[in-house]
């Protein structure tokens, strides 16, 4: 079934204080202190929702995020509104745990009645490796556990268990005043249906999703340039 996303908004509550993350002066040949705040600030912009690749970098210790991101999907016969709720927290400086649950999720059929309540649960980690051998390459593993918990009769979940693996790669281009990025995202997202609805028909056929996202950040002092591609292949 063929969807268009319609990202609403993002909106980001940062609960402990997070240090402002700015360009220096010149850009150190080796990586170090200065090393990370010049690779972090590409990180700034992924960060705020530019960008569907998800980030190398980690949140630093002890910080909790607290991220509301509403989405409205139009699909050929329905419309679906989702208000996830999702707290981020920095286990270490290289270990990311989230956990988000939709508080809200409204199914609104063409025909038929409209049905309204909680949808499903993820739950997410991150490991983060810096720098590796001294270079600014820097890589993350992730996985994703969705669990349907919404309500299948009511068109509140689909019904797909899904167990998402993915790796991370981005690497830094030092350039004087500018801050200069590619990265990159390879996973799969293996389902397995466990909830199934009151009609057979209704159930979407269970398939393994192949997922690579790729992109480039030229920030300057003055213009951001941002690039990305991605692609999802379905494997039946």
């Amino acid at each position: 079934m063929l969807k268009k996303t319609l990202l609403l908004s993002t909106l980001t509550l940062i609960l402990l204080a997070r240090q402002a993350v700015a360009l220096t002066d010149e850009i150190p040949n080796k990586p170090g202190s200065d090393a990370e705040t010049y690779v972090r600030t590409p990180y700034t912009l992924n960060d705020m929702g530019y960008f569907r690749t998800q980030d190398v970098y980690p949140d630093p210790k002890g910080e909790l995020n607290v991220i509301v991101s509403p989405e409205y999907d139009q699909s050929d016969d329905a419309g679906d509104f989702s208000l996830p709720l999702s707290l981020e927290y920095g286990i270490t400086d290289h270990w990311l745990a989230s956990i988000a649950f939709e508080i809200y999720r409204g199914h609104y059929p063409d025909s038929g009645s409209d049905a309204h309540g909680t949808g499903d649960i993820d739950i997410f980690t991150k490991y983060s490796f810096l720098y590796i051998n001294d270079s600014f390459t820097s890589a993350a593993l992730t996985f994703n556990l969705h669990i349907p918990t919404g309500d299948i009769d009511r068109g509140l979940t689909d019904g797909f268990l899904r167990f998402e693996p993915s790796v991370l790669v981005a690497h830094d281009f030092p350039m004087r005043h500018w801050v200069n990025q590619v990265f990159g995202e390879w996973g799969i997202r293996f389902v397995d249906r466990i909830k199934n609805h009151p009609d057979p028909d209704d159930d979407d056929p269970a398939a393994h999703i192949f997922v690579f996202n790729a992109g480039y950040v030229l920030r300057t002092a003055r213009v951001n340039y941002l690039a990305e591609i991605n692609w999802r292949k379905r494997m039946e």
